[in-house]
């Protein structure tokens, strides 16, 4: 079975700073000593290499309930499990059930912000 998980709120993201931006770290200095012996701070930036820097809003989704395809539980989508495994292919479930452990046992699909 598919279920929607709706948004349950959203907000602005206090980091973002957009795809290949720099973000000034507060306190974070770099002293450079010159040749003629002036000092110089100078103020140390990160690039945007996670991916919560590149999101403008923050999203907060709804504690839907589910159920397993296989055993009939039901519980919070929040409690599903994930593994993988390595068989020549690589294999990827985030969908497994904390009850059974019966893999892609819901589909799920995230409400876009």
């Amino acid at each position: 079975m598919k279920y929607l998980i709706p948004i349950k709120s959203r907000r602005p993201n206090p980091h973002y700073v957009g795809a290949g931006g720099r973000r000034f770290v507060p306190g974070l200095r770099r002293l450079e000593i010159r040749p003629n012996g002036t000092r110089v701070v100078h103020r140390e930036a990160l690039d945007a290499t996670s991916l919560a820097d590149y999101q403008r809003v923050i999203v907060e989704y709804d504690d839907t309930q589910i159920q397993c395809s296989a055993c009939g539980a039901a519980f919070s989508w929040r409690d599903l499990e994930a593994d993988a495994y390595t068989d020549g292919d690589d294999t990827w479930s985030n969908s497994i059930c904390p009850k059974c452990g019966e893999w892609d046992c819901a589909e799920i699909e995230l409400e876009q912000p």
